[in-house]
């Protein structure tokens, strides 16, 4: 009855190698790092485990027997391909951390906010290619093959999807001095009527989005004011290009106002009635392996939150 077989191990098929090539147990030693006992006896294993014998030895020389000369090229070929699955392995352990990671954001957050984030991570990271895809439509990260997607307000359970919230951020009203100098400044929400006001239709629902204010000033109740908006655009930037020309009032979000709310290139008004907050939340795949680079960006995200809720 044939003897079952025992496959050998990598350091067992290195040394075999190892000592053809060398001619000597001390000279394979050398190649390897080992001491010439080790090497004999690495082979004894292996001679043993097999049931055969692969080599003659004799006090002044080494030598194939006809079973080692039959699998000699065998066990190289074997080596080989160890060698360059190790090789593959590594490789692949490397581009964990490096290579693709493909985004989305809604447009007017990815040039406004995500793009300066980016420049920073790409100047901790350069080894990661960011592939940036703006759009104010949710999509299936599995589909598209997106590996994060950073959305704006309240996400229902979406399967196959983890998300964590990133930070909150308000909505605030917004014009400029000199549209308020003309027009001056509604003292309550149901002011805003006598205002040229400037809506935002969804291109999802096709619906002109309701503005939020505190029930009562001051209060931390909101409730949903519906007039006709005067303008309505379905673009964000759009929206707020329309403030920043003099031509209205319009509710955006914080982030979208900051840098021209800092620089007084707008103004808020209704401030006392501000009570709208949302969340702005990561999304990625369910998967049980997660790239190292994808986890590093997260990581980056998460660390930036409070900037972005200035």
């Amino acid at each position: 009855m044939p003897r079952a077989f025992t496959e050998p191990s990598s350091v067992q098929l290195q040394c075999l190698i190892a000592v053809v090539d060398a001619g000597s147990f001390a000279a394979a030693g050398r190649r390897l790092g080992m001491t010439p006992s080790g090497v004999s006896k690495t082979i004894a294993r292996l001679e043993d485990a097999q049931g055969v014998r692969l080599l003659h030895r004799s006090t002044h020389n080494l030598a194939l027997t006809d079973a080692g000369e039959q699998v000699i090229e065998a066990v190289r070929a074997v080596a080989e391909s160890l060698d360059h699955l190790r090789s593959s392995l590594t490789l692949a352990s490397e581009d964990d951390a490096r290579g693709r990671v493909r985004l989305t954001a809604p447009v007017a957050f990815a040039r406004s906010q995500l793009l300066p984030l980016l420049a920073d991570f790409r100047a901790a990271h350069p080894q990661v290619v960011l592939d940036v895809r703006a759009t104010d439509e949710m999509v299936d990260l599995a589909d598209a093959g997106i590996d994060v997607a950073l959305r704006a307000g309240e996400i229902s359970g979406v399967p196959g999807h983890l998300r964590q919230k990133w930070f909150d951020f308000d909505w605030v009203a917004c014009a400029t001095p000199a549209y308020l100098g003309v027009h001056g400044a509604p003292q309550t929400p149901t002011g805003l009527e006598e205002h040229t006001t400037i809506g935002f239709r969804n291109r999802g629902t096709g619906l002109v989005e309701p503005w939020w204010f505190a029930a009562e000033q001051g209060s931390s109740k909101s409730d949903r004011y519906g007039f006709e908006c005067s303008i309505i655009l379905d673009d964000a930037e759009s929206v707020w290009h329309a403030v920043t020309l003099g031509m209205g009032i319009a509710w955006v979000p914080s982030w979208m106002a900051s840098a021209d709310l800092a620089n007084g290139e707008v103004v808020e008004v209704l401030a006392e009635w501000r009570a709208m907050r949302s969340p702005m939340t990561i999304l990625r795949r369910d998967t049980p392996q997660v790239p190292g680079r994808v986890k590093e960006l997260i990581a980056f995200l998460k660390s930036r939150a409070a900037t972005l809720m200035e």
